[in-house]
């Protein structure tokens, strides 16, 4: 099940300081993004996750590009701080970011200090609706010792997938803040081996990624329409453009040597093993 991920906009209402987005692209125009959408549809990708920037302030109407990838067959997804109103139909999953519970840390961290209030009001809203919903957190130097209250918190929720990042310094604002937010590889697995202790009866699908295994085995596009990844070169990680979409088909994709082919497979994997065991 390869999965898609189009990133619309570099516009946010966020100031998050580990924040990835692609300053200086602007917003992909709305035919684009359908031109886009019918050309991984020949390429046999099946998910798409619309994001930003925030995916909701594009100039134009996001969720008439969500519904025609759900027309297509996609399995849709937003990705949101969820500052504005949400249409639910047409999607299959909302993810909404949650790097702490504490107003304080989440004002610190560059987003509001009702940020976590607000995201559970959606996700009630959203599973009311039949809607899966999944949390992306980011682990950094200031909201690590934050991470295991966020572990009790999820067992109380009917969250499908929660997926915890090393926070990735490859672009923009990520990498300016480096030096104040960077934790090694050792210091996020000690702290993704506390939270697997603290949700082992929990049974949502619990994800993690270290910036290894994410350098290269994500389909990711910019506001250009342009397939991008983040390499490891000379002591940094930086964000390529590896080309337009259109240009592509899918072994040209999956031999490009930017592309982790088998980590890119590895998590198609998993998102077919869980949609098809729903279906079963």
């Amino acid at each position: 099940m390869y999965s898609a991920s189009i990133f619309l906009n570099d516009l946010c209402n966020y100031k998050c300081i580990y924040c990835y987005r692609h300053i200086g692209k602007g917003e992909i125009e709305k035919n684009k993004v359908f031109d886009i959408l019918a050309h991984l549809k020949r390429m046999n990708f099946s998910k798409i996750s619309f994001a930003g920037g925030e995916p909701t302030l594009v100039s134009w109407n996001v969720f008439d590009v969500i519904e025609y990838a759900k027309k297509l067959g996609f399995t849709t997804e937003l990705i949101t701080n969820g500052t504005n109103k949400i249409n639910f139909d047409y999607l299959d999953i909302v993810t909404i970011d949650i790097d702490s519970l504490n107003e304080n840390m989440n004002e610190k961290l560059g987003k509001t200090k009702k940020h976590f209030i607000r995201s559970e009001k959606i996700i009630e809203e959203a599973l009311e609706k039949g809607i899966k919903v999944k949390i992306n957190t980011v682990v950094s130097r200031i909201n690590v010792e934050d991470i295991e209250e966020i572990a009790y918190w999820i067992k109380t929720k009917k969250i499908y997938r929660w997926k915890v990042f090393q926070y990735l310094p490859s672009i923009g604002i990520a990498k300016i803040n480096k030096n104040k937010l960077a934790i090694s590889k050792k210091e996020f697995h000690e702290k993704i081996e506390k939270i697997k202790e603290i949700i082992m009866d929990w049974d949502g699908q619990f994800i993690y990624e270290d910036n290894d295994y994410m350098s290269g085995g994500y389909a990711s596009i910019d506001p250009k329409g342009h397939f991008y990844v983040s390499i490891y070169k000379d002591g940094e990680y930086n964000t390529i453009d590896i080309g337009d979409v259109l240009d592509y088909n899918i072994e040209k994709f999956l031999s490009n040597k930017y592309i982790n082919k088998e980590v890119f497979l590895k998590r198609s994997k998993i998102n077919y093993m869980y949609f098809n065991s729903e279906k079963n």
